[in-house]
């Protein structure tokens, strides 16, 4: 949580001075949307879906931070990560743990946010984002 609030801070500097993008894995699911409905581990006290976890990531977009894969597709389900066991990627049971996060002033410039599922090697799709600066 220190690092978390850290580097928010350092974000927000940032931020002052430049347009700023922001990618990889948080490692939380920001909000139920993120997580697949029937997962047993939906509750606020899990690893990677915890109160203050999801709080730090609200703060980031309370900051000025656009989630770009939100901002393009506001009620789609999609998942990023998959655990290894139970064939949770053939049956799509993941979290959205993998952003990219960019400073409001030049959300206008995205065109597109996507989500990579056709890929093998990794419990992590990769992510895309194309902006026009």
């Amino acid at each position: 949580m220190e690092f978390d609030a850290a580097f928010a801070e350092y974000a927000e500097g940032l931020k002052r001075r430049k347009p700023v993008i922001i990618c990889g894995d948080f490692n939380v699911a920001h909000d139920y949307i993120d997580v697949y409905p029937d997962n047993t581990r939906n509750f606020e006290n899990t690893p990677g879906f915890k109160e203050e976890e999801r709080g730090a990531f609200d703060n980031l977009l309370s900051i000025g931070f656009i989630d770009t894969f939100r901002l393009l597709h506001p009620d789609e389900s999609a998942y990023t990560w998959w655990s290894k066991r139970f064939n949770h990627k053939e049956n799509n049971r993941g979290r959205r743990l993998d952003y990219f996060l960019i400073s409001e002033n030049i959300s206008d410039s995205v065109i597109s946010s996507e989500i990579i599922t056709n890929f093998a090697g990794s419990d992590h799709a990769p992510i895309a984002l194309e902006v026009r600066l």
